[in-house]
């Protein structure tokens, strides 16, 4: 820890502007930036996939075992979420409502 002349504490933050080192928008790891989304938007759509994976692997239903998890993005952030799924052929036909 660094000290002043006077003896007190100096921190990361000292001289910054209060409004916006506290600004939660600028902070928010959610948010899609020009750089593409944040670390927490991409663990959310990892997580999110590998539910989607397993759910899909476990249901009850054996046409869907052929569909696969292609990839889950945040469209436009991390409050909504596009998923792509893909399978084969067969798998589509014998979901016809899928198709639209």
């Amino acid at each position: 820890m660094n000290f002043d002349d006077d003896g007190f504490p100096v921190f990361d933050d000292d001289g910054q502007d209060p409004v916006r080192y506290h600004d939660r928008r600028r902070r928010h790891a959610t948010a899609s930036g020009p750089g593409g989304p944040g670390r927490k938007a991409r663990q959310l759509c990892d997580q999110i996939r590998e539910l989607l994976t397993l759910a899909l692997a476990g249901a009850a239903d054996d046409r869907l075992h052929a569909i696969q998890v292609a990839a889950v993005l945040p469209a436009p952030n991390a409050g909504r979420l596009l998923v792509v799924v893909r399978a084969d052929e067969g798998a589509w036909s014998a979901l016809p409502e899928a198709r639209a």
